[in-house]
């Protein structure tokens, strides 16, 4: 399917250039190993969108306060008729991706977002949002943010229903993720975290939710925006649910039958 879609596609823009169905092509073979991939037993391709962006100066003026801007996007999709997403989903997700390309206009000299599918389970659909955003300077600033689907109520999932109601989780989810952190668990050196004084649980606990992913196996935890190497996010960290048993609710992973789509 995915070869198919690149030749409808190459038809219209290419036209009888040969040359340019040379390098679509081959462009499109470097890129079709990170476009394509599985999610369980689904499949997921990307679709993108690029932009370019000078607002009310002259492109070419060298005295330009602002450099071009450059945006580059991908959206995924999964290849199955019926598809797991709902509309609702797909809308939502859309919306929120539209909205960070909005920003980009007004923030950014460059963005460049990948929305990529963690999870399609039973219960849940996870889709982390990762950003490179250059507005300056030496390095670009890296970005994660999490949307997590509810797929039994067709509605976006709040983290805060996987818990016992009128407790902090967020304060032992956070501490449960800088132990795993420092611990070497992730693949860094813990020796190259101990300068880094935002990694602590509690200054992470009030962001937890937009940096948590909910799996089959449990949560995973990324975080962006290790100093002073600007543009690296930490590999994610996944707490199993049976870590988190004594906060969850007992809802939680959810259970039931599963929607007609999985």
């Amino acid at each position: 399917m995915s070869l198919w879609r690149f030749y409808q596609w190459v038809a219209a823009y290419c036209a009888q250039d040969l040359r340019c169905l040379h390098d679509r092509y081959f462009n499109y073979r470097a890129d079709v190993p990170q476009s394509v991939y599985r999610v369980g037993r689904w499949s997921v391709y990307e679709t993108a969108s690029y932009g370019l962006f000078w607002g009310d100066e002259d492109p070419l003026d060298p005295d330009s306060h602002r450099p071009p801007g450059e945006l580059q996007a991908s959206i995924p999709n999964v290849d199955a008729e019926p598809t797991p997403l709902s509309m609702r989903m797909r809308l939502m997700l859309n919306q929120r991706i539209g909205s960070l390309e909005s920003d980009w206009s007004v923030e950014g000299s460059a963005l460049d977002l990948a929305a990529r599918i963690e999870t399609i389970s039973a219960c849940y659909v996870s889709v982390g949002i990762e950003r490179s955003v250059y507005t300056g300077g030496a390095h670009s600033n890296g970005l994660f943010e999490s949307f997590n689907w509810n797929r039994t109520a067709d509605a976006p999932l709040n983290l805060a229903e996987l818990f016992k109601p009128g407790i902090d989780w967020q304060q032992p989810v956070a501490t449960l993720y800088v132990q795993h952190l420092r611990s070497g668990d992730a693949g860094i050196n813990p020796s190259i975290l101990e300068e880094q004084s935002f990694l602590t649980a509690e200054s992470l606990k009030s962001g937890i939710d937009k940096d948590t992913l909910v799996t089959e196996h449990g949560l995973k935890i990324v975080v962006g925006g290790l100093a002073p190497a600007y543009g690296m996010i930490l590999p994610g960290v996944e707490l199993k649910w049976a870590e988190l048993q004594p906060w969850l609710a007992s809802s939680a992973p959810c259970a039931g039958e599963s929607p007609q789509t999985n």
